[in-house]
């Protein structure tokens, strides 16, 4: 950096600045290695590491790659490092520790009208070692039964883009009737950097059904069938 001051004033003094920029040698890419997967198939992860050998080393792209293996929240650890191959090749290995692939929580609370309740919540991971995941509520109750499963399948339609489907029913008895409510939801949802939040859409379409429900005047329905659109944030 070079400095030649201007004339100077009462209140300020020029100063016009020079830089000059070396550059190093050009860097190119060589091979993209994968260590620690054990029960991960290798075409999952490199689908989202967006890096090709033999063009220039981008290192922005790199940890593009590191982000979005995080984001399939099946590793624990993601850390990248670069390896000389050739004088001009750096090679790009991606170390990877897999996390935990079932979860499993046992839920008991209580009530004034339903008394005592149980569950459980299980919940898998990494399932086919592709990241899909699925999570099984159930509960028991004096009063109802009740069910909510949920299948995830992650960038199925483009990147950060996860699609579920949500199958759920509940059976419960109320004071004067007993309510059934069975359905199914698709959906879709994506990660908005921007927001730093998930945004999703989802169609659930609902079987209900009032049955042993006393009917003053004149009887109504007592089964529907409910569609909705549902965003969520």
């Amino acid at each position: 950096v070079t400095r030649q001051a201007g004339p100077a004033t009462a209140h300020r003094v020029p100063v016009d600045l020079t830089f000059a920029l070396i550059t190093g040698p050009s860097i190119q890419l060589g091979a993209v290695r994968l260590e620690g997967l054990r029960r991960t198939r290798p075409a999952v992860v490199r689908r989202r590491i967006p890096l090709t050998p033999g063009e220039p080393l981008d290192r922005l792209q790199v940890d593009e790659g590191r982000f979005r293996l995080n984001r399939l929240g099946v590793f624990d650890q993601v850390e990248s490092r670069f390896e000389e191959a050739a004088p001009g090749t750096r090679d790009v290995v991606y170390e990877l520790r897999e996390g935990r692939h079932t979860d499993v929580s046992l839920l008991l609370g209580f009530n004034s009208y339903e008394w005592l309740r149980g569950g459980f919540e299980l919940e898998q991971y990494h399932l086919w070692g592709a990241a899909h995941r699925a999570r099984l509520l159930a509960l028991q109750s004096f009063k109802s039964s009740s069910a909510d499963f949920r299948y995830t399948l992650p960038e199925l339609l483009g990147r950060d883009l996860d699609v579920y489907v949500n199958p759920s029913g509940l059976r419960r008895e109320e004071i004067s009737f007993t309510r059934e409510e069975y359905g199914v939801g698709i959906g879709g949802q994506r990660y908005v950097p921007a927001l730093r939040s998930d945004l999703g859409l989802r169609y659930d379409y609902q079987f209900l059904n009032a049955s042993d429900a006393p009917v003053a005047g004149r009887p109504g329905p007592s089964q529907a069938e409910v569609a909705a659109w549902i965003l969520d944030w």
